[in-house]
């Protein structure tokens, strides 16, 4: 999924499961994006991120679960394992698990200096660096 607007995109009560991709599984450009009560279970890719990639954008992250993503290897390119933030990049995270992640630099979330990350009431477990 690619979203490049201005407008409000959301994405409720879905599970995304079990894909293998050269490519982000969400790329947010210049946009607000919410996620609810979504899963993300058992993904790969060999992409900068095997998650969700922000670039210039707003995340609302509510009652998630983000398991077993998986890189194909852990090189440099690769930040993030379920949320990379990119330049200008905003996210709000409440009451999301993340568990068992796999990336070069942050197993779970990665955040550039210019990115602002709130997370609460989220669990980290098993992810690794």
């Amino acid at each position: 999924v690619s979203l490049d607007t201005s407008e409000y995109s959301v994405i409720s009560d879905t599970i995304i499961s079990g894909n293998t991709s050269t490519r982000d599984l969400f790329t947010v450009t210049s946009t607000k994006f919410r996620l609810e009560k979504v899963q993300v279970l058992n993904n790969q890719s060999t992409a900068e991120c095997a998650g969700i990639h922000l670039y210039d954008s707003h995340l609302e992250l509510l009652e998630g679960t983000f398991t077993s993503v998986m890189t194909a290897d852990q090189s440099p390119s690769i930040s993030g394992g379920f949320l990379r933030m990119g330049s200008e990049s905003t996210a709000n995270v409440s009451k999301t698990t993340f568990s068992n992640g796999v990336a070069f630099q942050g197993g779970a979330i990665y955040a550039e200096e210019s990115s602002s990350l709130k997370c609460d009431d989220c669990t980290f477990r098993d992810s690794v660096v």
